[in-house]
């Protein structure tokens, strides 16, 4: 299944809608460690892209639960559920197969795992681009339109990674045409 969509780069970065949650009847994430280890580090500037991906899946996580009437308790047993399936996965066995159209189950790969997905994309995307020898890459990004595709993208965190690197960077570059592949539609 894939998808194909043009997309305005700058506003999903600059949404700024309040999110409140009812802390008293729910319990929180406090016992979680975050997925990105190192997004407090705002002494080195160069990486305060994981900070802006970190907040970015935080209150993504939050609007989401919120519409979709999600605890965090549910979230939280979701998550357990992940991370007992992925330890599964050994040389010859894959995890089973998890139901992602389980909101819950969304909800808890966001908050497990996308935000150090993007982190990762993103560093790697601005390794290639500060290296110099990526002329290949950089005289594409040079032109006014790119097509991007990303396989096995799941809920676009390769896409977000990408957007993350580029941002700021590539002034010329205004139509970006996206197609995430993916098994799971949607």
């Amino acid at each position: 299944m894939s998808a194909s969509t043009s997309f305005d780069l700058i506003p999903a970065f600059k949404s700024a809608a309040s999110i409140s949650v009812d802390s008293e009847k729910e319990d929180s994430f406090d016992e979680y460690t975050p997925s990105a280890d190192s997004i407090n580090s705002a002494a080195n500037k160069e990486k305060n892209y994981k900070r802006k991906i970190f907040l970015f899946y935080e209150k993504l996580l939050l609007e989401l639960m919120v519409k979709f009437s999600v605890t965090f308790r549910g979230v939280r047993i979701s998550v357990q559920d992940l991370i007992s399936n992925y330890r599964r996965v050994t040389n010859d066995r894959l995890p089973s197969e998890i139901d992602y159209t389980k909101k819950g189950n969304c909800l808890a790969y966001l908050h497990r795992y996308a935000t150090c997905h993007a982190a990762l994309v993103a560093e790697a995307v601005t390794d290639i681009l500060e290296s110099s020898s990526s002329t290949i890459l950089t005289s594409k990004l040079d032109n006014r339109a790119l097509n991007v595709m990303f396989l096995g993208g799941g809920p676009g965190n390769d896409f977000v990674g990408f957007l993350t690197a580029l941002y700021g960077r590539r002034d010329r570059l205004f139509y970006l045409n996206v197609t995430i592949v993916d098994k799971m539609s949607g």
